[in-house]
């Protein structure tokens, strides 16, 4: 699973990784990021880059996680 950074841009991320939306959402950032990185768009918001890309990688993390045991789980299911 790739981390995000805050050189990468925001509408790349998101692109890639559309469940992010809510997430970033919750922070008051809205679509339309244009070219901004994610450090841009925390400095514009006035969020902590650090902070918010915690909350990002482990919500990527932690839905990787989940999607991985659901799918092993259900494969398991249909071997037997």
């Amino acid at each position: 699973m790739p981390l995000v950074y805050p050189n990468m841009q925001m509408s790349e991320v998101v692109e890639e990784h559309p469940s992010l939306i809510p997430v970033i959402n919750r922070f008051g950032i809205r679509l339309g990021l244009g070219d901004k990185s994610v450090k841009a768009i925390c400095e514009e918001y006035r969020l902590d880059t650090d902070f918010l890309l915690t909350v990002i990688n482990t919500f990527l993390y932690l839905t990787a996680r989940f999607t991985d045991r659901l799918w092993t789980t259900e494969t398991s299911r249909t071997r037997s």
